[in-house]
């Protein structure tokens, strides 16, 4: 059985500044320790916060125990790092690199099966994350789209893919996954964002959804969100014009002075 869960109660006075704190905190990570505190004042468990915040279950323990211990200034403190051996030894984590690059895995949790399954050793979500991003290895859902694409193409035949030149499109897992299922990795140019749609999509959303607009908790966010991409066709003249194939092409003359 795990650690009961840590209660936490707040006045309306300390909601409302714990909630001023975190619009006006600038680091991620900092933002993250206060939304603990508030996700757990409204009764969210410790495994759900976990999961909404995307970390493992043991640090949001660590934050709430720090807040029941030193108030607010004690979780907006740098926790001490202790430099924790890792769990892997010098042995097996080459071993885990070999089974990467042989094997495919859609997902980090059938990474932490396997490891479990191995070597008896159980990793948490995050810590599994950063031991693939420590070897080289970046985990995405990219490998699983990978894998239905060719699913919805059976055959032999060569697939060709266009993609950006985001760090995580030429991740190891990435780059074994497309050869294992013929998928052939075509990247864009750099620094041309307005080449892929999908960036102009996300402009749209950066402007229609996000902009000047607050949301007083993760699940409400999730939930407009959800509805937003849901009613999409509403704005469909809007994406028309803006998600195009239609390039503005820079003048020869321009391209000449440019070179010269």
């Amino acid at each position: 059985m795990g650690q009961p869960a840590i209660p936490i109660s707040l006045t309306r006075l300390d909601r409302r500044d714990l909630e001023d704190r975190i619009r006006n905190t600038p680091a991620r990570s900092v933002a993250d320790r206060l939304r603990m505190i508030l996700y757990r004042a409204d009764g969210v468990g410790h495994r759900a916060i976990a999961h909404r915040l995307q970390v493992g279950r043991n640090q949001v323990t660590k934050v709430l125990q720090r807040y029941q211990a030193g108030g607010l200034e004690a979780v907006l403190q740098s926790a001490p790092h202790a430099g924790a051996r890792p769990k892997l030894t010098p042995d097996q984590q080459p071993a885990l690199k070999v089974e990467l690059t042989t094997h495919i895995y859609a997902t980090a949790f059938q990474v932490i099966a396997w490891i479990d399954a191995q070597w008896q050793v159980v990793y948490e979500l995050s810590a599994v994350q950063k031991l693939l991003k420590r070897l080289g290895f970046t985990q995405t859902q990219l490998v699983v789209f990978l894998a239905q694409l060719r699913a919805h193409h059976p055959g032999e035949g060569q697939i060709y893919l266009l993609l950006d030149n985001v760090a995580y499109n030429h991740a190891g897992l990435v780059t074994e996954a497309a050869h294992h299922h013929q998928i052939h990795l075509d990247y864009l140019p750099p620094y041309s964002p307005n080449l892929n749609p999908i960036e102009r999509l996300w402009k749209f959303v950066r402007k229609a959804f996000f902009k000047d607009k607050y949301r007083a908790t993760f699940a409400e966010f999730c939930s407009q969100l959800t509805a937003f991409f849901t009613n999409l066709d509403q704005y469909r003249e809007d994406l028309n014009s803006l998600i195009t194939l239609k390039f503005e092409w820079v003048p020869a003359n321009w391209r000449i002075s440019a070179s010269n």
